[in-house]
């Protein structure tokens, strides 16, 4: 798996601008499936009622 992943952390240590928007689009995703982990339970239990 080393071998697959160091090629990617060389070009985006070559490419500080796509790190960003990669840390960017990944952070927001994470922030998304948190707020969808943290939803869809209360909108079940809203719906049993």
């Amino acid at each position: 798996m080393n071998t697959c992943i160091k090629p990617v952390q060389t070009w985006l240590n070559n490419h500080p601008k796509a790190k960003q928007w990669a840390w960017f689009v990944a952070l927001w995703l994470g922030g998304l499936m948190t707020v969808m982990a943290v939803a869809y339970p209360i909108k079940w239990i809203i719906r049993s009622m």
